[in-house]
């Protein structure tokens, strides 16, 4: 919550992500419901764009997130707390590992088949509480 993330700014006990559009950090566009254009101060930018494979919803493949999460400096063990206007860049809810690209392609086109209802029901058979995952890919323990 955005109560959470100001704790955090105050505190000055966590590394701040912002994983918006770079346009959006660097204040040359505001959404909507933002109160000013611009990031928190001592925030980095990492453009969740990145992770996503062509503009699709699609992560890219597991090498690349582990050298993008390489680039995330922070002390050991400190709290690491992403943050969009929305939510919508910054959680990702789901996600699979698979050995070979192929099968990871196999995978996908099974899922693009389904309909909506499938997906979400994917999404909480494994996370019913819609809970963010991103800590496992930055941690390794996926």
């Amino acid at each position: 919550t955005r109560e959470q993330v100001l704790a955090h700014v105050q505190k000055h006990d966590a590394t701040l992500l912002d994983v918006r559009p770079q346009n959006f950090y660097l204040g040359q566009f505001k959404a909507p419901m933002a109160l000013m254009a611009g990031t928190i101060p001592t925030a980095i930018d990492q453009d969740f764009t990145r992770w996503v494979q062509n503009g699709s919803a699609n992560a890219v493949p597991t090498e690349e997130a582990r050298k993008l999460a390489a680039e995330i400096k922070r002390p050991e063990g400190q709290d690491l707390v992403l943050f969009c206007n929305t939510g919508v860049w910054s959680a990702l809810v789901w996600f699979e590992m698979h050995s070979t690209m192929e099968t990871a392609i196999a995978r996908e086109k099974q899922i693009k088949a389904g309909n909506r209802a499938r997906k979400i029901a994917l999404i909480e058979t494994e996370n019913p509480f819609w809970q963010d995952l991103w800590p496992r890919i930055i941690d390794g323990s996926e």
